[in-house]
C-alpha cells in the first residue's frame, strides 16, 4: 500500500541521515522495490474494477432514464388523446352544452396507455441517439489505437515519495538562523513616537 511504501521510504531517509553506511539500507531498498511492485499490481486491479463498476452503474442509470423518459412520452401521447374527447365547442349564452359521452372511449384510451407502458421494451424506443459521421470516425480511430496498443503512459503517476531529508528541504534545528535579539528600547521609542503623533492630531 501507499502507507507501507511511505513508511519504508521514511526509514531509508532516516538511516541515510543517521547511519549512511548501515547495511539495513540495502535491505529496506529491496523491500521498497517489492512494495512498489505489489502496489502497482493492486492499483491496476483497483483501477480495472473501478472502471468496470462505474460503466455498469451508469449503464443502469442511463437505461432507467431512457425508459422513464419514453414512458413519460407515452403517457403524454395518450393524454392528448383524452383531451380530444373534451368538447370545446363554443356555446352561446343560455345554450346548454351537451353532456359528456366519452366515458367508454376514455376507459379504452387509459387501457391502451397501460398496455403500452407494460409492453414497452428498449428495442422499440422511439428516440435514438445517432452519432454524427465525425463522431463515429473519432470513435473508430480511438478503438483502433487501443487495439494497436497505443495509449497514454501513466507509469509516472506512482513515483516514489521522498522525505524532506532526502530532498534537501529538511534543515537540522542547530542550523536554523537565529532571529535578531528583541530590543526593548526600540519598542519604547516607537510607543513614545506614536504618543506624540496622537497628541499633535488632538491639538489640530
Amino acid at each position: 500500500s501507499r502507507d507501507r511504501k511511505q513508511k519504508i521510504t521514511d526509514q531509508i531517509a532516516q538511516l541515510k541521515y543517521k547511519e549512511p553506511n548501515s547495511p539495513k539500507i540495502v535491505v529496506l531498498e529491496q523491500e521498497l522495490v517489492r512494495a512498489e511492485a505489489e502496489s502497482l499490481v493492486a492499483e491496476a486491479q483497483l483501477s480495472n474494477i473501478t472502471r468496470e463498476k462505474l460503466k455498469a452503474a451508469f449503464t443502469y442509470q442511463f437505461d432507467a432514464l431512457r425508459e422513464h423518459s419514453e414512458k413519460l412520452a407515452i403517457i403524454a401521447g395518450f393524454g392528448k388523446h383524452l383531451l380530444e374527447l373534451v368538447d370545446d365547442t363554443p356555446v352561446t349564452p343560455g345554450e346548454t352544452r351537451n353532456a359528456y359521452d366519452g366515458y367508454e372511449a376514455s376507459k379504452a384510451i387509459i387501457q391502451d396507455c397501460e398496455d403500452s407502458l407494460t409492453n414497452w421494451v428498449e428495442q422499440n424506443a422511439a428516440v435514438s441517439s445517432k452519432l454524427s459521421t465525425r463522431t463515429r470516425t473519432l470513435s473508430q480511430r480511438r478503438r483502433q489505437n487501443r487495439a494497436d496498443g497505443e495509449g497514454v503512459d501513466l507509469s509516472g503517476q506512482d513515483q516514489s515519495m521522498r522525505g524532506d531529508r532526502e530532498s534537501g528541504l529538511w534543515v537540522p534545528a542547530d542550523q536554523h538562523r537565529t532571529g535578531e535579539a528583541y530590543d526593548d528600547e526600540d519598542e519604547e521609542e516607537s510607543q513614545v513616537g506614536r504618543g506624540r503623533e496622537e497628541e499633535r492630531a488632538e491639538a489640530a
